[in-house]
């Protein structure tokens, strides 16, 4: 496979809409009492984007990024931190999934 060549259109929308419920899902978790089902879902959105993205090797930094300040807010979740340093983590990582989000819709629209 040529890693220049432009990702795969399908791939990419399923990764949008598996992000999207993989921020969902973040989003719960941070804002109240995490239980194990929640961790679980976290757990498989993870699973299923690290697939898709072996998929889309262009999309593998944007990608890196998410999935390392993803880890990084998790585990100060499982710590049981707050304050300002954790809503910061949120940010970024926001920001890192909305890069990857932006990379996949222009994947779908090169597509075309």
């Amino acid at each position: 496979m040529n890693i220049l060549a432009p990702p795969d259109s399908g791939a990419a929308f399923v990764a949008l809409a598996i992000l999207d419920r993989y921020q969902g899902d973040l989003d719960r978790l941070v804002g109240g009492r995490p239980r194990a089902e929640d961790w679980e879902r976290i757990a498989a959105d993870i699973r299923d984007l690290r697939r898709l993205f072996a998929q889309l090797p262009a999309l593998c930094v944007p990608w890196l990024s998410v999935l390392m300040s993803g880890l990084d807010l998790l585990s100060m979740v499982a710590q049981q931190r707050d304050g300002e340093r954790l809503r910061h983590k949120v940010r970024l990582h926001a920001t890192h999934v909305a890069q990857l989000e932006r990379c996949c819709r222009g994947a779908c629209a090169h597509a075309r």
